[in-house]
């Protein structure tokens, strides 16, 4: 991204943060004094979503930093659903389908949207708690002995998923007693200050099959060069445009397309001809 790409980007964010923190202050039907508090406290979480986004939530404390990242990403998935229910209560009352009383001031109003987006919030982070095994039996021909093989995706450790959540999905890996474990990218999420500073590395010493992983997105936001060096320490083998074999089968690993320079899958993949098996984290 370019830099007027960037600015013309924070420039429309901004906006679009302004006008649902006016919807939320307009359609509280309290006294003005609760509804600038309120307003307040939704700046205040903008500002640690924005500390937590550029970094500068590093300097912070490790308890406040953590409070900090989890009380501003938590603002992020509010405000996208607020944005998308106070677009639809636009568009409803431009159809004249929505009363505009509904939307100022308004207790059914206010009861509705925030209601929805609570809802939806603590259903999604029971979901996220809540793993989901999804198993996928392949049959080929071209592997002499049965595999068992475990992915994971996106798992973002760091201030919001720590040790001890790391450690309980390392144990689910284990227990599955697997030949080979791969994981898809955004292993790490923004920041590898917590992941150093916890040695959460440490953690994945417990699996005891093989480990090998491709770049994320989110492994290029901060400092790529250490991102390496912590799949390095936690005994992962990271593939970057590169291709690695294991009783049989090709394991294709994709450089995330962050980088300009990944190479195309054609030329990843010629001359394999065993069983492939590709991880691209798109």
């Amino acid at each position: 991204m370019n830099h007027f790409a960037s600015i013309g980007y924070t420039l429309v964010f901004m906006a679009v943060v302004i006008y649902v923190g006016i919807r939320c202050y307009r359609i509280l039907p309290w006294s003005r004094r609760i509804r600038v508090s309120l307003t307040a406290l939704y700046g205040t979480a903008v500002l640690a979503y924005m500390l937590s986004l550029t970094g500068a939530v590093d300097i912070l404390p490790m308890p406040v930093a953590s409070v900090t990242y989890i009380f501003g990403n938590s603002w992020m998935i509010f405000f996208f659903y607020a944005l998308i229910i106070f677009v639809l209560m636009e568009l409803l009352r431009l159809m004249e389908i929505l009363p505009g009383r509904y939307m100022i001031h308004s207790a059914v109003g206010s009861a509705v949207v925030f209601s929805i987006i609570i809802a939806v919030m603590i259903w999604g982070a029971i979901q996220y708690r809540h793993k989901d095994r999804e198993e996928i039996t392949v049959t080929t021909s071209k592997i002499e002995s049965p595999l068992k093989i475990v992915l994971m995706s996106d798992l973002h450790i760091g201030y919001h998923n720590r040790r001890a959540t790391l450690a309980r999905w390392v144990d689910m890996i284990s227990a599955e007693n697997p030949d080979l474990v791969l994981f898809g990218g955004d292993v790490i999420d923004l920041s590898l200050r917590p992941v150093f500073e916890g040695n959460y590395a440490e953690i994945f010493h417990r699996v005891e099959a093989p480990m090998m992983a491709v770049l994320g997105n989110h492994e290029f936001y901060r400092d790529l060069d250490r991102a390496e060096q912590f799949f390095k320490d936690a005994g992962i083998l990271l593939l970057k445009d590169s291709v690695a074999h294991f009783k049989g089968v090709d394991v294709i690993g994709r450089t995330d397309r962050t980088s300009p320079k990944r190479a195309a899958l054609a030329d990843l993949a010629n001359g394999v001809e065993r069983f492939t098996l590709v991880l691209d984290h798109q």
